[in-house]
């Protein structure tokens, strides 16, 4: 399995996780999940771009690259990114 898949199914199975816990109503759950599928969603597409590996948590500087490096449509996501940043 490439780098970029192995990211991208861990980031599917963080957002399930975010999903369960919100419709639990597990809130704060929610909020982790979602915040670890969108870190690992951008950092499997940046692998997908045989971008070296950046060790970051930090959700602007992962949507940052890719909009700069490869993409400007990602800064749209910008808004979603900053509410799911701690």
């Amino acid at each position: 399995m490439h780098e970029h898949n192995s990211w991208f199914l861990i980031a599917h199975e963080d957002l399930g996780l975010a999903k369960l816990a919100l419709r639990e109503g597990f809130y704060n759950g929610c909020a982790y999940h979602a915040q670890q599928a969108a870190e690992k969603a951008l950092k499997g597409y940046l692998a997908f771009k045989q971008h070296k590996l950046i060790r970051t948590h930090d959700l602007i500087v992962l949507l940052d690259t890719c909009a700069t490096e490869y993409d400007f449509s990602f800064i749209s996501l910008k808004p979603a990114i900053i509410f799911l940043q701690p």
